[in-house]
């Protein structure tokens, strides 16, 4: 019996040998053919089954592009608006920057930051929201002066202050028709920071409760849709982000005043530069993390006292020339306006049209040759 099987055994090891001809080593397992490599293009469904010898290497599954979520953000270039918001006016809200009321909050959502020299050396800021239904608490708020409503209405952004100056200031928000709330007159939508209380002086505690701006803009009958001529992307803005010139810039210093100084540092692995103010990192307390920035703009302008009571000075917003920080490089270029509701255009030095990066910026408006870089 055992000799039968044995001799039935050796047949068909002959059959086989003879149809299939000399038998091939097995393929090895290599680091780009592994099994978990294998597995996963199973699971993705990436492996093609054919009745051909298969290849001697594995092809790598490539991952998908991620899908751009949202809609187009005209300040941002970038696909992150929701749909209710598509259409609609950003809010610019101005923001106390005096040391003794830091940190502030709600600042690291903006996607426009504009820095400007007030009376007596310090600076005040005015973040700008794309979507009005969107806007965090944001504290401290602070006072208005003339030109910053003027770079709200170049944005066609509804303005968010606390007081103003009741010469120009006030008669500017007139002439312009701005439309504007003031905290001291809209004082339920500009509460007290009830944490900041017994820390901070009270100017220091007034804030914006975020989540009721819709309803404010609802019962007080303002315009929510943008003007046709505003309804387009704040600058020129590419598809993807990129170099803007053969300039190394990795650490730039925007000084305003003998005092107060602005600084960026650049995350080459965020592609941003991390802001600081007066050396030291400008902070979003309740984000808990450092206002940071794809584009930094320095724009070169003049100042002058207009009135020496209480030093207000004058900013001069018709244009000149600046530099364009972004990813880790810098250049020179040209800056101007149209008029007092017009948007910031900028060129290169040629006159050109300057293509920006999409992502945040950071607008600083400071005297000439106060920018150093390295």
């Amino acid at each position: 019996m055992k000799r039968k099987i044995l001799c039935y055994a050796l047949c068909l090891l002959t059959v086989f040998g003879t149809a299939c001809g000399k038998e091939k080593p097995l393929e090895k397992i290599t680091s780009k053919t592994t099994t978990a490599g294998v597995l996963a293009e199973i699971i993705t469904g990436t492996t093609t089954i054919t009745t051909t010898a298969p290849p001697s290497t594995t092809t790598v599954a490539t991952t998908p592009a991620p899908v751009p979520v949202g809609q187009y953000n005209n300040l941002t270039g970038e696909m992150t608006l929701s749909k209710e918001a598509v259409g609609k006016r950003p809010v610019a809200v101005m923001v106390n920057n005096i040391v003794n009321a830091l940190p502030q909050y709600g600042t690291y959502n903006a996607d426009i930051m504009y820095e400007c020299l007030v009376e007596g050396g310090i600076t005040r800021l005015m973040a700008v929201y794309s979507d009005y239904t969107k806007v965090p608490d944001v504290c401290s708020i602070r006072s208005c002066r003339y030109y910053y409503p003027m770079l709200a209405m170049g944005h066609d952004a509804i303005y968010f202050h606390y007081g103003l100056d009741k010469t120009v200031a006030a008669d500017t928000l007139d002439k312009l028709n701005t439309d504007h709330f003031d905290g001291g007159y809209w004082s339920q939508y500009f509460p007290v920071d009830k944490n900041r209380q017994g820390k901070y002086s009270r100017e220091h505690t007034i804030y914006l409760d975020g989540d009721k701006i819709p309803k404010l803009l609802k019962n007080s009958g303002k315009r929510t849709s943008l003007n046709d001529e505003y309804n387009k992307p704040a600058f020129n803005f590419k598809k993807k982000k990129s170099a803007i010139s053969q300039t190394k810039c990795t650490e730039a210093k925007i000084s305003f005043s003998y005092s107060y100084y602005s600084t960026f540092k650049y995350n080459a692995k965020n592609g941003t530069y991390l802001k600081s103010h007066n050396g030291e990192a400008h902070m979003d307390s309740k984000a808990k993390k450092q206002l940071e920035y794809t584009n930094v703009f320095y724009l070169e302008t003049t100042t002058q006292i207009i009135n020496t009571k209480n030093n207000l000075i004058s900013v001069d917003l018709n244009g000149g020339k600046g530099y364009y920080i972004s990813m880790g490089n810098i250049l020179p270029i040209k800056w101007s306006r149209a008029s007092d509701t017009s948007p910031i255009v900028f060129t290169d030095e040629k006159g050109n049209e300057l293509e920006v990066n999409p992502g945040k910026t950071y607008i600083g408006f400071a005297p000439k040759n106060k920018l150093t870089y390295k």
